[in-house]
């Protein structure tokens, strides 16, 4: 037993400084030992980072590693993996791939291998991406809040690649309030609904009286934290299936908006640029300069 908590206090004395212990209660008395490890976007190495995260699974050799993944990105990560082939980060035209607080991928490489070389359970929690970029494109029904959440992805960006100043993992509560401040309904989609769907899935998903690792986005771990700590207390309520009614809420894909988004910011500004040229045509144009010429007697 001695043993066995040396073994723990030094595996505890290797994580991050950033990496939170929670202990929640389970069924029957039993215990959820959980160790959040909160990433940084963008970061493979160096405070923050996937690799760092790595390394301390590889120390604390848990029985179930969780990751903010969906199946499709956790199945493209793998088949990098077992390919030998490095993982390439999103395209900059993907602008939830390239955030702080978006979709994670290429970042969870080299936490994936080292959950495999330890033997620990890798579980996918995050809901499905396609789900996530709808509710989104489902908020962003008004220009400025779309300006919002690209000036965001200005400021995300710069904190990524600032070699001077970069983002390190206290950073990540200011990171998170830029975002709540520049665009509040993207930090409901990307921060409030996923830290919900996340601890609803830890809860579910993880073995008591074990370590279980989980690795998430570092925005999004003091809400993931809050969520987790309040998951007992709604198995308790007077409606338990509240929070699996909610989540299968979370998880659906909204009807494409695209088309609509086209035809409000496409079709009809088009139509009444094209309506305006041809009133100002019949009105001033025309007459100034055709009728002018036949009032001119000929010669």
């Amino acid at each position: 037993m001695a043993m066995f908590a040396s073994c723990r206090r030094a595996a505890s004395a290797s994580l991050p400084k950033q990496a939170l212990r929670l202990e929640l209660p389970g069924a029957d008395q039993s215990r959820l030992n959980l160790t959040i490890l909160p990433i940084l976007h963008g970061r493979l190495k160096g405070p923050g980072s996937g690799e760092e995260a790595a390394q301390a699974i590889s120390a604390l050799a848990p029985r179930q590693v969780m990751v903010e993944l969906c199946q499709r990105r956790y199945g493209q990560v793998m088949t990098s993996l077992q390919m030998g082939l490095p993982m390439r980060p999103p395209s900059k035209l993907d602008l939830l791939g390239n955030v702080h607080g978006g979709l994670l991928q290429h970042e969870l490489a080299p936490i994936l291998q080292a959950a495999r070389s330890v033997g620990a359970a890798i579980l996918p929690i995050d809901r499905p991406q396609s789900a996530t970029r709808s509710r989104v494109a489902h908020r962003l029904w008004h220009p400025k809040l779309l300006q919002g959440l690209l000036s965001f992805a200005g400021y995300s960006l710069r904190k990524q690649r600032d070699s001077l100043s970069p983002a390190l993992p206290y950073d990540a509560e200011e990171i998170r309030r830029e975002l709540e401040r520049c665009c509040p309904v993207a930090h409901d989609v990307l921060i409030d609904e996923r830290s919900f769907y996340l601890a609803q899935q830890v809860a579910v998903s993880s073995v008591p009286d074990t370590d279980v690792a989980v690795v998430c986005s570092a925005p999004m771990s003091t809400y993931l934290v809050s969520a987790l700590r309040q998951v007992p207390d709604m198995q308790k309520a007077k409606d338990p299936q509240a929070g699996a009614t909610r989540l299968l809420k979370l998880a659906k894909r909204g009807v494409p908006v695209w088309p609509l988004y086209a035809f409000a910011y496409g079709v009809v500004p088009a139509g009444l640029t094209a309506f305006a040229g041809v009133c100002f045509w019949d009105a001033f144009l025309y007459p100034a300069l055709f009728q002018e010429m036949s009032s001119q007697p000929r010669a």
